[in-house]
């Protein structure tokens, strides 16, 4: 087998809370590590997980923000098969509150 890497993914993932009432919600990056900045122990990044079937790892091409973008890549195989992948962290949000989500993508270059 011979890997198949995909492009990177260009990910600095922005989560803003927005509020109707300022004493529950802030505003501003409530994701950890968005831009990727920090490499992880266990985790290609720090404060993410990463869940599936691609292998996923940090490479210093394609940054749109931040330090890394992250890398998926699997091996060709002869049969066509269905793979997955998800790299995430958990946000609390209080009651009332809302996010929204807005992130980069490259998959065709």
């Amino acid at each position: 087998m011979r890997p198949c890497k995909m492009p990177p993914v260009k990910v600095p993932y922005k989560v803003d809370s927005l509020s109707r009432s300022k004493d529950k919600c802030s505003s501003g990056e409530l994701l950890r590590n968005g831009g990727f900045e920090k490499l992880g122990v266990l985790s290609p990044f720090a404060y993410w997980r990463q869940e599936g079937d691609l292998t996923i790892s940090p490479t210093s091409l394609d940054v749109y923000e931040g330090v890394f973008s992250a890398l998926f890549s699997s091996f060709t195989t002869d049969q066509v098969q269905r793979k997955t992948a998800r790299l995430f962290q958990s946000v609390p949000v209080p009651p009332g509150c809302f996010l929204v989500l807005s992130f980069a993508e490259n998959f065709l270059r």
